[in-house]
């Protein structure tokens, strides 16, 4: 690797690529007039990080430069800033777009050669969220449940409650039709130990609101996950 002053030359795998105001700029535009995501060298982010050291450096050591001089090499800095940045964002979003549609179609025509590292990573944790997403309320809502949110997160599949309070931990599987306990009761008489505020259950029925010490029968799968947080205890009778 050697450095020269604005430019920093690389060769990496017999290329030489040099990276400069004018090189990042063509590379957003590039990117700018093109649908595609364009390719950029697999090293791009560790040679544009070298080059602005290289070019920050060179400013500092402009000690005895004038001021014109010293705010010229600002606005440098400042630009290519900019120009790094609209050339994220753009890439961005086209990668944004293409999670988008990936998880529309399943189509599995993604060309990801064109993609950095780090972009791939983009892709794949914008895909987890999205098809979370999409099965947890479309499918629900197409299949008459309340939404259940599933995402991946470090291959758990983790369920955002779909009530108000959160009480109702996993919607889709309250919203199938209920069938007796072992007991072959299918609602529960409870007391409530707190005030819980009114909210809709899995059948689309309006409860509450309850306060504190009121008793109400409940469907036996609701009761259960009151229960369990804490909300209410089952009476039984004698």
């Amino acid at each position: 690797m050697w450095l020269y002053t604005g430019i920093l030359l690389c060769t990496m795998e017999s290329k030489e690529m040099i990276i400069t105001y004018e090189t990042l700029f063509d590379l957003m535009k590039r990117e700018k007039d093109r649908v595609e995501l364009q390719r950029l060298e697999p090293e791009f982010f560790a040679n544009v990080l070298s080059y602005l050291r290289e070019k920050r450096q060179f400013a500092s050591q402009q000690e005895s430069a004038s001021y014109d001089e010293k705010m010229k090499s600002h606005r440098e800095m400042d630009n290519i800033r900019k120009l790094i940045k609209e050339l994220y964002d753009r890439r961005e979003k086209k990668i944004v777009m293409l999670a988008i549609d990936q998880s529309r179609t399943k189509s599995n025509l993604v060309d990801f050669s064109h993609m950095l590292a780090e972009e791939r990573e983009l892709f794949e944790h914008l895909m987890r969220t999205l098809d979370g997403f999409r099965e947890g309320i479309l499918s629900n809502i197409l299949n008459e449940r309340l939404p259940a949110i599933y995402t991946t997160l470090d291959d758990k599949k983790i369920a955002h409650a779909a009530s108000p309070m959160g009480l109702l931990s996993s919607a889709a599987a309250l919203a199938e039709p209920q069938v007796p306990s072992s007991d072959g009761k299918t609602t529960a008489l409870v007391r409530f130990l707190h005030p819980v505020p009114k909210f809709v259950g899995p059948e689309l029925n309006e409860y509450g609101p309850f306060s504190e010490d009121d008793i109400a029968s409940l469907p036996k799968e609701i009761a259960e996950v009151l229960i369990g947080k804490g909300r209410v205890e089952e009476l039984h009778e004698e």
